[in-house]
């Protein structure tokens, strides 16, 4: 198991990490914005589930605008 201190890293070495597909980076990365995310999906969308279903889609895809905005910080 990795014991990796994903709190200590800086931002651009955390966007490394989640681009190389590092689990514990994605997993932090999640953890640290899905509430901020929900809120925000939610106040556009007004549908639990829909919202919880956008920001699962928004990890998942790959296609997503994230990766472009990941490489402009």
């Amino acid at each position: 198991m990795d014991k990796r201190d994903y709190a200590g890293l800086g931002e651009s070495d955390l966007v490394a990490l989640f681009r190389s597909g590092d689990a514990g980076a994605i997993r932090y990365i999640a953890t640290a914005n899905n509430q901020r995310l929900f809120r925000a999906a939610w106040a556009v969308l007004k549908d639990s589930a829909e919202a919880e279903d956008a920001v699962q889609s928004g990890y998942l895809n790959p296609h997503s605008p994230s990766k472009s905005l990941i490489s402009l910080s």
